[in-house]
């Protein structure tokens, strides 16, 4: 702790933003920040569950398969996986706006 200030100190360590001592443009500028990677974050997810109908779907949203079966490459739980993840960006993403 020597040689840093109050300030830096505030929050360390545990993921938290000192907020009591920025300014609303730094503020503005951290939520756009974390927004921002949220945003990406749940758009690469999303990507990736694209990726594996991309090709499958029809004009009119029906999946096609030889076989008429559905299976993504990935495997079940993985898909199921990412599409819980991008859950949580999407609902993580809507309370940080709403604070």
């Amino acid at each position: 702790m020597t040689g840093m200030s109050n300030k830096a100190q505030a929050g360390k360590g545990n993921g938290q933003v000192a907020s009591q001592n920025s300014s609303p443009v730094t503020e503005l500028q951290d939520f756009k920040n974390v927004t921002n990677k949220l945003i990406q974050d749940a758009l690469n997810v999303w990507a990736d569950l694209w990726a594996e109908l991309e090709g499958r779907v029809e004009p009119d949203g029906v999946i096609q398969e030889a076989n008429g079966k559905f299976e993504p490459s990935c495997g079940w739980n993985e898909y199921l996986e990412k599409m819980w993840v991008l859950k949580h960006y999407l609902d993580f993403t809507k309370r940080l706006s709403q604070q």
